[in-house]
Formats: structure tokens, sequence, C-alpha cells
């Protein structure tokens, strides 16, 4: 790694940081009380909830929430929200595509490459950089939890399961990123780039969904990202999710390898 780089890409990536790790961790301030508010109604709700409703949030969480209508219980939908979704995908994706890719789309790249460092070492710097930043975006939900408890008396929560599910969620946020950093390795336009790697999730979300009542999509569903990452199972058993998060890690490794590979090997365009 170079300390250079890594201090440039920090200072390029920090504000972008602190607005998504500040706007996950308000969001989950505001969902803590939201539920404590409304957790009796909830429950009455969810009696009558349209199926198709009750599916989507079942699929969100993970397995049918109506079963485990506790604040914890509750909290599963805060942790597998689509705005928390959004805040940690954007983050992971315009940092995967802004140097790679980016550089080559921009012109830049030759000039960047010209350095006396390896492109190995491009590489893992910015690697090292993009997982640190991952570290406080999954935590920000869980704070909010804790802050929301501890602070304003909202709750009660289960922090050590909640906990496990930001662990489960950071493996999903390492399996993201790196699978997208082979589309930003070898191509040179980021708006492509971009593009390819939110179809594969958005195919991921919907084969998720498809899979709660559709035959064939179940025999396929383990291909998905999102169908290694269910909150309200952990939540309600305690226990660690060990196969989904080993799945996660797998499919980062071989992603990171084969978009260092790639990297390594592709010839850059001059400006």
């Amino acid at each position: 790694m170079n300390v250079g780089l890594l201090r440039k890409t920090l200072r390029d990536t920090w504000l972008l940081l602190v607005l998504a790790t500040l706007a996950l961790f308000l969001f989950e301030i505001v969902f803590s009380i939201a539920i404590q508010y409304s957790i009796s109604d909830m429950r009455l709700y969810m009696r009558r909830m349209p199926p198709f409703m009750k599916q989507l949030m079942s699929i969100l969480a993970g397995a049918d929430i109506s079963n485990y209508l506790t604040p914890s219980g509750l909290m599963s939908i805060g942790f597998s929200h689509p705005f928390l979704h959004a805040v940690i995908w954007a983050f992971s994706i315009a940092f995967a595509t802004r140097v790679l890719v980016g550089e080559v789309d921009r012109g830049t790249a030759d000039l960047l490459l010209a350095l006396p460092m390896r492109r190995t070492s491009v590489y893992g710097s910015l690697t090292a950089v993009w997982a640190g930043c991952g570290l406080l975006l999954v935590t920000a939900p869980w704070v909010g939890a804790w802050f929301a408890q501890s602070v304003l008396g909202k709750g009660p929560f289960d922090l050590p399961r909640l906990a496990i599910v930001s662990v489960n969620m950071y493996a999903l946020y390492l399996a993201i990123g790196c699978l997208a950093m082979p589309f930003s390795a070898a191509l040179s336009r980021r708006g492509v780039a971009v593009g390819i790697i939110v179809a594969l999730l958005l195919a991921s979300f919907v084969l998720n969904f498809l899979s709660s009542f559709w035959t064939p999509a179940q025999r396929v569903a383990y291909l998905g990202v999102l169908d290694h990452y269910k909150p309200l199972p952990i939540i309600a058993t305690g226990q660690w999710p060990w196969r989904d998060m080993g799945i996660l890690l797998a499919a980062a490794v071989v992603g990171w390898c084969v978009g260092l590979g790639l990297f390594a090997r592709r010839d850059i365009p001059a400006a």
C-alpha cells in the first residue's frame, strides 16, 4: 500500500463518508423513536396488513416479522430498510468506480499510474480505505440504536444481537464492493460500470423477492447477495450466520482477486 495514495483517497472521500454515516445514524434513531410510539398499532396493523405488504416486509427482514413483534424484532426492518441499503450501496459503488474506471473515463489514469508505484499498490490502497469506510458505515446503525436506547430511553433493543446483524451487514458490504471491482477494473466508462453493477443488485433484489413464492427462483436464490443477509432470524435466535457470512466473504475474495488481475494486466489508454 502507498501512504500518499491512502491520504489522498481519504481526503477525497471523507465528506461523502461523513454524510453517509450521519444519515444512517440519524435514520436508526428516527426509526427507533417511530416504532416505540407505534408498536401497539403495528401489532394491530400486521393482523390487517394485505398479504403482499406482509410478504414484502418478511423479505426485507428475512422471516415473517408478525411472529416477532418486539422492539428488537421491528428493528430488523430498520437494519434492512431500502434507505439503509441505498446509502451503503451508493457509497460502495461510487467508491469502487471513482478511481479505477473513473480515472480512465476522465483520461487521467495514465498520470496516476505513471507515479512510482505498482498497480497492486494502487489497488490495495484503495481497498484498504474502502474497507475501513465500510466499518464506519455498518457501525452507524448499531450506534443509532444504542443512542436511542441509552440516551433517549427508547427500546429496549437486544444490542448484542443487533451487533451480529452489523457484522453480517459488513460481509454484505464487502461482497457488493468486491463484486463491483472487476467491472470497474475492466471497463473504460464509469457510467457503464455503474449501470451494470446497479442492474445486478436490482436483479438480486428481484430474485430475493421472487424466491418467496416462486419455486424456480427458490432454486437459484442463493446466487443473490441479499439471500445471505437476514436480520430477523439473527435477532430471533441470537445465532451467528456463519454459512451466509462465509458465502459473502468468499464472493468478496473472488471478486477482489478477479478485479486485481484485470487491473494489473489491462492496457490504460492515454489521455
